[in-house]
């Protein structure tokens, strides 16, 4: 055996044994864990009353060790801080939802639009400027509603692949990795 290394990470209890195990991909082996619970209690003022908070946080410290100089150690350097970087980004809470805000906005908005245009006509306005505040109106909300739609139907598929390619990434990883 030759020079060691290890590193020390943090995980939350539900993830401890995926981490472990994405770990071992890349030549680490286990060498402790230890289970924190840490309670922080604190008095805060509002306004005339006095309060107890307590904020609690549980977590697992996870240490690991490997030979530096092992052929899998080698090749897994190259690849480890990508994969790393990556595998937050590619948890399931992470694939991008779409907002049902976002859909709705901007309808609301170009409904507001012809709205003031549909009331324009009820000014005392002569027929031509009644005409071209609606004109205007329809047109502020045809493009606010496209350039929106586009946004939405673009930006959004954008956000899945890239997500997507994060995913084909990781797994490529692994199974490059499983292999040595």
């Amino acid at each position: 055996m030759g020079k060691m290394e290890s590193k020390s990470v943090t995980a939350a209890p539900s993830e401890e044994q995926d981490i472990i195990e994405k770990h071992e991909l890349f030549g680490w082996e286990l060498k402790s864990s230890q289970e924190v619970l840490s309670r922080d209690s604190h008095l805060e003022n509002r306004g005339d009353d006095l309060y107890n908070v307590t904020t609690t946080q549980n977590y697992v410290k996870l240490v690991f060790q490997r030979d530096a100089e092992s052929p899998i150690a080698a090749k897994a350097r190259s690849v480890e801080d990508e994969y790393w970087r990556l595998y937050r980004r590619t948890q399931p809470i992470y694939f991008p939802k779409k907002s049902k805000l976002l859909n709705l906005l901007p309808l609301i908005l170009c409904g507001f639009m012809l709205l003031v245009g549909v009331m324009s006509l009820f000014q005392n306005y002569s027929f031509g400027e009644k005409l071209a505040h609606f004109a205007l109106s329809l047109v502020f909300a045809a493009v606010f509603f496209g350039v929106s739609y586009v946004y939405r139907r673009f930006g959004y598929q954008r956000k899945v692949d890239t997500y997507l390619e994060n995913k084909s990434r990781i797994e490529a990883i692994e199974a490059d990795m499983k292999t040595v």
